[in-house]
């Protein structure tokens, strides 16, 4: 009889998913229209 992880709940498998390379900001009006668009840094793209 050995060790069972899968009846572990503190053993947790799951792959993370990737990170973002790159992050966008819109930029809206009063009646949330996008207007511009920028990203990490600020600079509009």
């Amino acid at each position: 009889m050995g060790y069972d992880y899968d009846k572990d709940p503190l053993w947790y498998t799951e792959q993370k998913a990737n990170a973002f390379d790159r992050v966008w900001f819109y930029h809206c009006d009063h009646l949330g229209t996008p207007q511009e668009m920028s990203d990490q840094t600020g600079a509009i793209v």
